[in-house]
């Protein structure tokens, strides 16, 4: 900072002096703090989604068809149906991707499940598609940790899953 003094050309009882103070070398200074605090902040955490993925031994878990509940997922829509007597059953299919009406079949496949076992007994299998995009399949699985869902594997899709999804169409 530079202070510069200007003394008065008149004579008077008094001398007046004014006073200038260069401001340019704080308002570099303040730029090189903002500067700096903008490349060293960081602006949000990354939110990360914890999935544990078995090790790919042994043969694959047998589960019951009365607890199981099956989700398919395509592009731009989501089906699913339960399992009963070995057959498939109620197959219901919403077109796009909204997640309320597969969270209202979760919860009443689970409730179904807890009226003849432990609710903690159901299986969803989530079988995406190939044509199945990122954001669909990251839905369905907060759909699993909000509902509560503690069992839930991502499989290959049979023929039989993608020949109902093409039906629907």
């Amino acid at each position: 900072m530079q202070i510069t003094e200007q003394i008065s050309s008149k004579k008077s009882k008094g001398r007046s002096h004014a006073l200038r103070i260069d401001m340019t070398p704080m308002v570099d200074l303040g730029f090189l703090l903002i500067t700096f605090f903008v490349f060293t902040a960081r602006l949000s955490d990354p939110k990360v989604l914890n999935l544990n993925m078995p090790k790919d031994q042994g043969d694959p878990m047998p589960t019951k068809c009365s607890t199981s509940f099956t989700v398919v997922a395509g592009s731009g829509s989501i089906g699913w149906y339960h399992c009963e007597d070995g057959n498939t059953a109620g197959f219901q299919k919403s077109n796009g991707t909204n997640t309320g009406s597969i969270r209202s079949a979760l919860l009443a496949r689970k409730k179904n499940v807890a009226m003849f076992g432990k609710a903690t007994d159901m299986v969803v299998l989530i079988k995406p598609l190939e044509d199945c995009d990122y954001q669909t399949l990251i839905a369905l699985l907060d759909e699993m940790t909000i509902n509560e869902i503690t069992r839930y594997a991502i499989v290959e899709p049979e023929p039989d899953d993608i020949a109902l999804m093409q039906l629907q169409r």
